[in-house]
């Protein structure tokens, strides 16, 4: 055998014991811990898929452990308006059944702004520590057909401003939560007795401390438990999401096929046909689910087609494309965290592509 054979059969070899070892994990049950009275998770990230599937997928978890107090550790700049809205449904669904839901926006210098406001008002309860801002919700929007600017911002911007009275509670004040969205509103904390954002009633409580760990202690103590962030698929979904990624995925794909059209291989074909479906999963076109499904099987029959050629090469690309696929359908845990140790239906009034800055 060459020795470049014997290379891209270590390579498979490899790849294969990766793909096992991805299995068993995702198969193994979680650890055993302490019943606890809160779920906690924490996410400092721009509202993507990759946030929608951690934040929605968390609070499904909380459901099915039966935990009946959810604490989200918010700091996010915003997102996009399509993934926002899914997890104000999620949260909407989660405080239906009787549960508690508070979003935490710590530590010192952390930030709710744009779809993390909307997300933040959407809760139960807000909590803040001093240093921290709330507010910027104005909806950017792009896709809009030339001379149509003005008036589908101005329609954009009532739609959304009704949005966020709908989903702010009696208990605190709509008023000021409209003008996030019609001014572009923020509002700060800079102590206890100088919080601009309680003074208004945007937000419910103020703890005097300055980092997350201190905060949860004073609101669940050692009920908290430990706290979840984002896993491999969720982080996945995320780089996915980059439209710059997508589109140079696209664009490989492309020449990929057109490459193949005239030096007939397949395998080059198959090679470019997923890095098109990774595109347009990360643009929403279809869902992580679907695609996964089409990966895996893709991937499945590159490692049959092995038995034939027995050079390695399909088998290789048989296992990357079906661990590709299986990080999709498949919610591999985040690592383990330490006890206490962080890491850092309602209307739909979503018109066109709408992404919030």
């Amino acid at each position: 055998m060459s020795n470049h054979l014997r290379v891209a059969h270590k390579t498979s070899v490899l790849l294969l014991a990766v793909f096992i070892l991805l299995i068993i994990q995702s198969s193994l049950s979680p650890p055993a811990r302490a019943s606890s009275s809160y779920y906690v998770a924490a996410m400092n990230a721009n509202i993507d898929p990759g946030a929608e599937d951690f934040v929605v997928s968390s609070i499904n978890d909380a459901t099915s452990q039966e935990i009946h107090n959810f604490i989200l550790v918010l700091d996010t700049f915003g997102g996009n308006g399509q993934n926002m809205d899914n997890i104000i449904i999620a949260i909407s669904k989660y405080r239906g059944a009787g549960n508690n839901f508070t979003t935490l926006i710590a530590p010192f210098g952390a930030h709710a702004f744009s779809a993390g406001a909307y997300i933040a008002e959407a809760s139960t309860n807000i909590t803040i520590v001093p240093g921290t801002t709330i507010g910027s919700a104005t909806p950017i929007v792009y896709g809009i057909p030339t001379g149509e600017e003005n008036t589908t911002l101005t329609k954009d911007i009532n739609g959304f401003s009704s949005f966020m009275i709908s989903i702010t509670p009696n208990y605190r004040n709509s008023n000021a939560t409209a003008l996030m969205v019609t001014k572009g509103r923020s509002y700060s904390c800079q102590s206890i007795n100088s919080c601009e954002a309680l003074n208004n009633h945007v937000v419910d409580k103020v703890i005097n401390v300055s980092s997350t760990n201190d905060a949860l202690l004073a609101i669940c103590g050692s009920q908290c438990g430990d706290i979840h962030n984002p896993g491999i698929r969720s982080a996945f979904l995320s780089i996915l999401s980059d439209p710059n990624l997508d589109g140079i995925l696209f664009l490989l794909g492309t020449f990929a096929i057109l490459a193949d059209v005239y030096h007939p291989t397949v395998i080059i074909s198959v090679v470019g046909a997923a890095a098109i479906a990774l595109a347009l999963v990360g643009l929403g076109v279809f869902g992580a689910s679907i695609v996964s499904i089409i990966l895996m099987l893709i991937g499945a029959l590159f490692i049959f087609f092995e038995l034939k050629t027995h050079h390695g090469i399909s088998a290789t690309i048989g296992v990357v494309i079906f661990i590709v696929g299986f990080i999709l359908v498949f919610s591999l845990p985040a690592p383990a965290p330490g006890p206490g140790q962080p890491t850092g239906n309602l209307p739909n009034p979503v018109i066109g592509i709408l992404t919030y800055i």
